[in-house]
């Protein structure tokens, strides 16, 4: 989930960037983020990674699917 999450964040970055660099040409840029949508992503997640979980992050996980 956490790179997930550093996914949406590197778009908004980039926004941001973008957005400084043609400002100069009178060009807008947007983005349009959406509110918290229910999706399963957490579930298949949990599907994608199995039972391979490294110890280390086991405590975690449990959290998680709670």
């Amino acid at each position: 989930m956490g790179v997930y999450g550093a996914t949406k964040y590197a778009v908004e970055a980039l926004s941001d960037a973008l957005r400084q660099e043609v400002v100069g040409f009178g060009i807008k840029v947007i983005i349009i983020e959406p509110a918290f949508v229910a999706t399963n992503i957490g579930e298949a997640a949990d599907a994608d990674a199995g039972q391979q979980i490294p110890p280390a992050y086991a405590d975690m996980a449990a959290r998680g699917s709670r």
